[in-house]
């Protein structure tokens, strides 16, 4: 599994990866440290696989995980 430092470093490499300099700063403007947890996934042998969440766009609604 991927330590906090590296989903920084990877979300941080796909959003300069973002042509449009507009957008990259909206994106950014939601970023918050990522937090580890689990999800429920029932196509997959195993009922939970971690999820990082790192932007939340409206708090306990929307996030990107």
């Amino acid at each position: 599994m991927r330590s906090q430092e590296e989903i920084v470093s990877l979300v941080e490499q796909q959003i300069d990866s973002i042509t449009n300099a507009t957008m990259r700063e909206q994106i950014r403007r939601f970023l918050v440290p990522p937090t580890l947890h689990f999800r429920d996934w029932e196509y997959a042998q195993s009922p939970t696989f971690p999820c990082w969440t790192v932007a939340i766009l409206m708090p306990g609604r929307v996030a990107i995980a």
